[in-house]
């Protein structure tokens, strides 16, 4: 091998903890060494005992050694301590100012032992008594060394590939390292950060959750270990940080998904507990206000028992409409889902809104006139808006604002739809609500009102009429700020806006032939009364075999008017035997509550109407459904 002296390469930059390239050491290839010794004589033993192994770069003084470095990258350094130009520590200090990853062997008196001690505590690889420059003791440190720097390096690299933070923090608590993900995870290059304070606490052993500020001020939650290493010769600590803000976030979304599935569940249960009574509640209301209904028509004008007939009706109709409210909540109803425009639908209810909200709440209105219809049945929708005018109102009760915006949007919505929707905003000024009541805002029969102040039905009923039409209801809200709730809806497609257009009036038919099914006994005989009165001729039947039986003789058939929910059979299975004695018949089906098991869908020719109907929408619904068959067949059945 070979010696030589000062070099005139072009200057090298300094060493990175990102980009070491410390080979294997092998036998065959020759390590490069700089030896910084001004004893000719101790000199002369290293290159002797190194020939065969290492290309030595000899220089005698620390000014030298600098200026070497500034052109040359050594695989190690073998120093003596004591230089003309500098004195013990200092010496190793300079050189690893210049050389941090490079491995250096201090040359050490042989009653030095505790200097070369301090030296490998200060990032010393290594120290090695002169008087055993003679041995093999010489190539044997210098193999070590560069090999556990090469080692070093390794775990260096790999450190770089890991997508956590990797940090080393030293007995001082600075930044001695940082990996390519800590970069990016502070925000700050590997320059700016090291040698700069750590500023999170370090608990050995454990995982802790703590927070970092990065460059640009932004908090990032993260997951940090902390373990006890040395790095080049010194105690350090090694942590990593994981970023968990995307974990967080799947967090909060799988709570998110957890919470929209417990609402859901119980709405199922109120459903199934609303499908259970209302088919038999509604029977009976219908069976109360028909016959009140017919006595109010019999009674002369100045009877004084109508006063009566009125107050029995109008307890009907509040009866009804709890019911229509706990099928809504549990989307157990039958919808007429039209194009419609929420702006219009605003305007056309803001003196309503005037009315409902008082001369102390400011209404203000910021319509976005580009939005496109959604689809929504509109006694539906009146309800959605109203209900929530209604909650405003009661959240200021010392007055304040109102404030309704709409405006078009792009997202992705919980129902799957993927598109263009329309955003329709209520904020308002009132009182706010605590996390813990927003969190059950939506719960059927939850409310925070006086006793007998509300149903808790109101946001219940909104949550399952928008959520049915495939949209979402959101709601925040801060105490002593206010609450926002925001409705997002799918726009209506082009073929619910071709049906829409399609619609004509009903037109008034002359008396109809009709079969009428129905188990229960009253609302036969109420619903028989109704019809008869207005000149209809019915054949009443209370099972599917009589049903069938009737239609097989009866002539000229024109509607079968049949109950949904019945003990043996359901409605579409009435509906199916009569059509095959009677092929084409018109149906309008009846009921409170119409299962989707039973009524998934209505086909050509038929209808339904809910319980409890007056006489008057019964005859609107017959109406429409012969128009609609006449329309159809060109004759009517």
């Amino acid at each position: 091998m070979g010696e030589r002296r000062l070099s005139t390469r072009p200057s090298l930059p300094p060493a990175s903890t990102s980009s070491l390239r410390l080979r294997r050491v092998d036998r065959s290839e020759p390590v490069e060494v700089l030896l910084v010794e001004d004893n000719p004589g101790d000199a002369g033993l290293v290159r002797a005992r190194l020939r065969k192994v290492a290309n030595i770069t000899h220089v005698e003084t620390l000014e030298d050694a600098l200026a070497e470095l500034r052109v040359f990258r050594p695989d190690a350094i073998m120093c003596d301590l004591n230089l003309p130009d500098s004195d013990g520590l200092d010496t190793l200090t300079a050189l690893k100012s210049r050389a941090s990853q490079i491995p250096i062997i201090v040359l050490t008196g042989s009653d030095d032992e505790e200097l070369g001690l301090d030296a490998m505590a200060l990032g010393a690889e290594d120290f090695l008594p002169k008087s055993e420059l003679r041995g093999r003791a010489v190539e044997r440190a210098l193999r070590y060394a560069v090999e556990r720097a090469r080692q070093r390096a390794e775990v260096v690299n790999l450190a770089q590939r890991l997508v956590d933070a990797v940090v080393v923090v030293d007995e001082q608590g600075r930044f001695a390292f940082v990996n390519s993900a800590a970069e990016a995870l502070f925000g700050q290059p590997a320059a700016k950060l090291l040698d700069r304070e750590f500023e999170q606490s370090l608990e050995l052993g454990e995982i802790a959750l703590t927070e970092l500020t990065r460059l640009d001020g932004t908090r990032v939650p993260v997951e940090l270990h902390a373990s006890r290493i040395r790095w080049q010769g010194q105690r350090a600590t090694l942590a990593t940080l994981r970023d968990v803000s995307v974990r967080d976030a799947a967090e909060r979304e799988r709570r998110a998904l957890e919470g929209q599935l417990r609402q859901a569940q119980k709405l199922e249960a109120i459903g199934r507990l609303a499908g259970g009574l209302a088919h038999d509640f509604n029977n009976v209301l219908l069976v109360i206000s028909s016959h009140a209904e017919i006595a109010m028509d019999e009674l002369g004008l100045r009877s004084p028992v109508r006063e009566e007939l009125r107050a029995i009706l109008g307890a009907t109709a509040r009866a009804t409409a709890l019911t229509k409210q706990l099928l809504t909540v549990s989307k157990r109803h039958r919808t007429d889902p039209r194009p419609l425009s929420l702006n219009e639908l605003i305007r056309g209810a803001t003196r309503l809104f005037a009315r409902t909200l008082g001369e102390h709440i400011n209404l203000r209105l910021v319509l976005d006139e580009s939005i496109e219809p959604v689809s929504l049945d509109p006694s539906f929708a009146e309800q959605v808006v109203l209900n929530l005018v209604i909650n405003a109102r009661d959240a200021m009760p010392d007055g304040g604002e109102l404030w309704i915006g709409t405006e078009r949007a792009t997202g992705k919505l919980a129902s799957g739809y993927e598109g263009e929707v329309v955003r329709m905003t209520l904020r308002d000024t009132g009182v706010g609500m605590s996390p813990e009541v927003t969190q059950r805002a939506f719960e059927p029969f939850f409310t925070t009102k006086d006793a007998g102040a509300g149903s808790g039905l109101g946001l219940a009923m909104c949550y399952g009429i928008v959520t049915e039409a495939g949209g979402e209801v959101r709601i925040e809200s801060e105490p002593g700020v206010g609450t926002s709730v925001e409705v997002v809806l799918p726009v209506a497609s082009a073929s619910a806006e071709a049906a829409a257009s399609e619609r004509t009036a009903p037109r008034k038919g002359g008396p109809l032939r009709m079969l009428l099914v129905e188990d229960d006994e009253g609302v036969r005989h109420a619903v028989s009364r109704m019809l008869r009165t207005r000149g209809h001729t019915v054949f009443s039947a209370s099972t599917l075999a009589e049903a069938v039986e009737v239609a097989s003789v009866a002539k000229d058939l024109d509607i079968l008017l049949s109950d949904v929910v019945m003990p043996d059979h359901n409605g579409r299975e009435v509906a199916e035997a009569v059509r095959r004695v009677r092929p084409g018949l018109p149906v309008l089906f009846m009921s409170g509550y119409a299962p989707e098991e039973a009524l998934a869908h209505l086909e050509e020719g038929e209808a339904l109407i809910c319980k409890p109907f007056s006489p008057e929408e019964l005859a609107l619904a017959l109406s429409e459904l012969t128009n609609r068959s006449v329309t159809s067949s060109g004759t009517f059945l």
